[in-house]
Formats: structure tokens, sequence, C-alpha cells
């Protein structure tokens, strides 16, 4: 398994855009960027359940990283997408369990999380609004772009990929080597840092 925690330092581009929210400013509210990895429990696509919840702060390091037993037995680990392996999940905690254990320690009514596609993890750890976090920032959201193609109806929204914004962006490839899913959450945190101190002709 690779945890990729050791060697990964915010790139020069993500820091020279870190805005005074990640410079611990009085009034910030703290971040937390998440990402949730799923095993497959049968051949349908559908069928995944939670086996890896990490999460990290607005400085890259991680706070929350911890396997997930399944309560169905798993089909496959999806190793080369989750970097779990069944190994990883011998011994793991159930979700409600890991869950409980992220929420008393690091979620809260003053969090602001930050991802990837958010929604589909918030569904997973089944968080709500203004009571586990206040609000979120989806770096698939605020990196979307309108595809005036004609091949798409006007004002189409194109959601680039985590990676793509990270190889456009940052000039990193985030998947050259196994897969990474605290490297996820860094990189989305990168990502909404850069954003948040755009000016609006930087945006545009």
């Amino acid at each position: 398994m690779n945890t990729g925690a050791a060697a990964w330092a915010p790139s020069t581009s993500a820091a020279a855009w870190a805005p005074a929210a990640a410079r611990g400013a009085p009034s910030a509210p703290t971040l937390l960027a998440i990402d949730v990895e799923c095993v497959a429990t049968s051949r349908s696509p559908s069928d995944r359940a939670v086996c890896l919840i990490a999460a990290v702060d607005a400085a890259g390091a991680r706070v929350f990283f911890e396997h997930v037993l399944p309560s169905v037995p798993v089909a496959s680990p999806l190793t080369l997408l989750t970097g779990v392996t069944r190994e990883d999940l011998a011994g793991a905690r159930g979700r409600a369990e890991v869950v409980a254990d992220l929420k008393r320690r690091l979620l809260g009514p003053h969090v602001t999380l930050v991802g990837h596609g958010l929604q589909s993890d918030i569904a997973w750890l089944q968080l709500r609004r203004g009571e586990d976090f206040a609000g979120t920032q989806d770096t698939a959201k605020l990196f979307a772009v309108r595809d005036n193609n004609n091949n798409f109806a006007a004002g189409t929204m194109t959601t680039p990929s985590l990676r793509h914004l990270s190889l456009a962006l940052l000039q990193v490839d985030m998947q050259s080597g196994a897969h990474s899913p605290d490297a996820d959450a860094r990189f989305a945190m990168q990502l909404y840092l850069m954003h948040a101190a755009m000016t609006p002709d930087q945006l545009a």
C-alpha cells in the first residue's frame, strides 16, 4: 500500500496561491479535505461499499487514514483504483465505528469540507450539513467550464478530472505511481487554495 504521505510536498504553484485562510487567520473556518474509497461488492458497478476514509488538513498533513471493513462480502477491492488490498481490510473496523471516530475527532459545524466530487463522499459517510460540517468547496464545481462546442448544448458545463486539473494547474501527474487516497485529498486542497486566492480575471 502506498500512502504517499512522506513523499508529498506542496507544489510551488499551490504555495504561491495559499490564501490567508490557509495561513491560520483567526476568523478562518477549519479546512478539511476528504476522500472516500469503495470496494466492489458484486459485478454490478452500482454495488459498492466504503473501504477507506482519508483526510488532510489545509497544510496537506494527513489527519485521518483508516480502512473500513464492509458489512458484506467483497467481490473485488479494486486495488488499481483504490490502492486497497484484501490484506488491508483484515481486522479493520466497520463503517459506523470509523465514521463516528472521524466525526468525534475532526468534524463539526466549524468545518468546511474540501474535495473533488464531494457529494458522493458526503453521502457515503452520511454526513449532515450544519452538524458535521458548515459548508463545502468542491473542486469539480469550482473548476467546471462552460463548453460551447457545437457537439454540446449551449451552456453545458464540463467537469475536469482531478488528475487533469493537477496536470494543468500544478504541473504534477498525481497518478504517476500507485493510487493514494490521501494524495487525492491533498491535491484537491491545493487546487482549492489556488482557486480561493485567484482574482476574477485570473479565474476567467
